[in-house]
């Protein structure tokens, strides 16, 4: 079975979203699958987390951990921009 890297864009509730708290909720939920975030500038002062995740090649995988990501308090929304197979 091989990999997939799955690159998720997380909106966070707003600008007093603390980014650094959302990154620890993020390892929390994916834990060894998070190969890197990167907070990038959205639109009107509100950063997006951008969340690469390296997970085995599993039928329906993104769209559970998605879901996963889209429960976590201070989360507005999340996307899948980016799957990739290794």
């Amino acid at each position: 079975m091989g990999k997939v890297a799955i690159t998720f864009r997380l909106m966070p509730e707003g600008l007093e979203t603390d980014i650094d708290k959302l990154q620890e909720d993020v390892k929390a939920v994916l834990g060894d699958y998070v190969k890197s975030m990167q907070s990038k500038p959205f639109a009107f002062g509100l950063n997006a987390l951008y969340v690469v995740a390296l997970v085995p090649d599993e039928r329906g995988i993104a769209d559970k951990l998605e879901s996963s990501l889209g429960e976590i308090k201070e989360v507005q929304g999340v996307e899948v921009v980016g799957l990739d197979l290794l």
